[in-house]
């Protein structure tokens, strides 16, 4: 499961054990090379998990799915404990590369 939330890059992924989506699980499916950072969810991220599956439970519990919309609940209010961080690192440009 991966979530996206705005122009900053950041996308979450949930840490699922029985699918080997631990840390090192998730780290092995990132591309080599790719310029990004997996990290904890930061307080930020918290809070855009809690915002995205917020939205996402009240659609379910409007749908008649309010067993599903609890579990959606449950994995956001502990967040920190479900989901990583995917952060684009910042790419500094080539100094001696003139751009005027």
């Amino acid at each position: 499961m991966g979530l996206c939330r705005d122009d900053r890059g950041r996308v979450y992924v949930r840490i699922e054990d029985d699918l080997n989506l631990d840390r090192d699980g998730i780290q092995t499916r990132l591309g080599e090379g790719a310029k990004v950072a997996l990290e904890d969810l930061d307080a930020e991220g918290q809070l855009d998990i809690e915002d995205l599956l917020g939205h996402y439970a009240g659609e379910l519990r409007a749908t008649d799915q309010a067993e599903e919309a609890d579990r959606v609940q449950a994995l956001a209010r502990d967040a920190r404990q479900n989901f990583l961080m995917i952060i684009p690192q910042k790419v500094q440009a080539d100094p001696s590369i003139s751009t005027e």
